[in-house]
């Protein structure tokens, strides 16, 4: 199996990233291989890389090791999979299920005010003054906007990061039918 790499830093491009002005904005390269060890390389950070209380360039580390990254204390155990294969993302899909579902909330309320607006559609001349008014009251444009954005930016495969969007709009039901990715085929469920 190829050791899976994880940049880590304050940089948002980083694998794991640590919002605190102690961790460099490429702190250190974590590889993970098989079994429940992995190496921890420090990147020249200007704070250091600390393994069991001492200052590292390069070591080896298990769950059960202290990591501090500048002044930020890590639990490997917690932070990285050790026996997650690579293409097994079933664990990240699963923590975008709320996400799915504020989304979809969001849709169906857009729905619903779109159906009150088309029967008053039908009523001439006030019809078209009450919708004039809702739209403003609801912010229904600027609402569809946002939630396309949202789309793009939140529903994507953890994996390779492709929208879902691109994909005829997946639900959260056609992801679990599909079990994996149409793009990078990595595991959903």
């Amino acid at each position: 199996m190829k050791p899976q790499k994880l940049r880590i830093g304050r940089k948002p491009d980083n694998d794991i990233v640590v919002d605190d002005p102690s961790v460099s904005g490429y702190h250190a390269l974590a590889t993970l291989g098989d079994g429940n060890s992995a190496i921890l390389e420090d990147n020249d950070s200007s704070n250091g890389t600390y393994v069991d209380g001492v200052r590292i360039r390069k070591t080896q580390f298990t769950t059960g090791s202290k990591i501090i990254l500048g002044k930020i204390p890590f639990d490997p155990g917690k932070i990285f999979r050790f026996d997650k294969k690579p293409d097994d993302f079933i664990h990240e899909f699963s923590e975008l299920h709320p996400v799915w579902l504020v989304l979809e909330k969001e849709r169906v309320d857009l729905i619903e005010i779109q159906k009150k607006m088309d029967v008053l559609l039908a009523i001439p001349y006030i019809g078209r003054l009450i919708i004039l008014l809702m739209n403003r009251h609801y912010d229904l444009e600027n609402r569809r906007v946002k939630w396309k954005e949202n789309m793009r930016r939140q529903w994507n495969c953890p994996g390779c990061q492709q929208p879902l969007r691109d994909y005829d709009w997946l639900t959260w039901n056609d992801c679990e039918h599909l079990k994996k990715c149409p793009k990078c085929k990595v595991k959903w469920f």
